[in-house]
């Protein structure tokens, strides 16, 4: 059994008991796993296979086929993201934007502790603009995108247009629609 730290960044029903989860590792990048029993196992899982949730996750990697996620272990909990609906919200974005720019199977350090650093930073009160618009211009510089615009915090409202002008840029280069632009806009105005 292979072990790493891991953020929760969907799961979906599989038959009666399982789910299937998608990970970001640390040491295996974008994945999904098979978490067997999950829905009936208080004590492998109980309640840990969530959003905003900083993980320790046991994988079974198999020679073909899904990994089985055999246990977790929470390392920190984003509390406050899971308390207050826009904080949920921009935290959602975070994990979103993840999933939009990061192929499978690609290990990035770089963009692992980054996503833990905003989540902090979101869950510890700092401006949400402010830890949003750094959030977007890291990731992007990680994953080998670099828009053709000058882009500094400024003023509430420039922040916000830096914000929305790379929403598009990453949605126009990745050829991805965000899945919760309607709350970011929202969120936004």
């Amino acid at each position: 059994m292979n072990s790493t730290n891991a953020f929760v960044i969907r799961k979906y029903p599989h038959g009666e008991a399982d789910y299937i989860v998608e990970l970001f590792t640390r040491d295996y990048g974008k994945l999904s796993a098979v978490a067997k029993n999950a829905k009936k196992s208080v004590k492998r899982f109980g309640g840990r296979l969530e959003r905003f949730v900083l993980l320790k996750v046991g994988l079974n990697t198999r020679p073909r086929g899904m990994p089985v996620l055999e246990e977790c272990l929470i390392q920190n909990v984003f509390g406050s993201l899971m308390d207050n609906l826009k904080l949920f919200s921009w935290g959602s974005f975070v994990l979103e934007t993840l999933d939009v720019l990061t192929p499978y199977e690609d290990p990035d350090e770089g963009i692992f502790d980054l996503i833990n650093r905003t989540l902090a930073s979101l869950n510890e009160g700092e401006s949400p603009l402010k830890a949003i618009l750094d959030f977007q211009l890291q990731i992007l510089a990680l994953s080998g995108y670099s828009p053709r615009r000058e882009i500094s915090p400024g003023s509430k409202e420039e922040t916000i247009e830096n914000i929305k002008f790379l929403i598009e840029f990453t949605q126009r280069y990745t050829e991805r629609r965000y899945k919760s632009l309607s709350f970011l806009e929202e969120l936004l105005l």
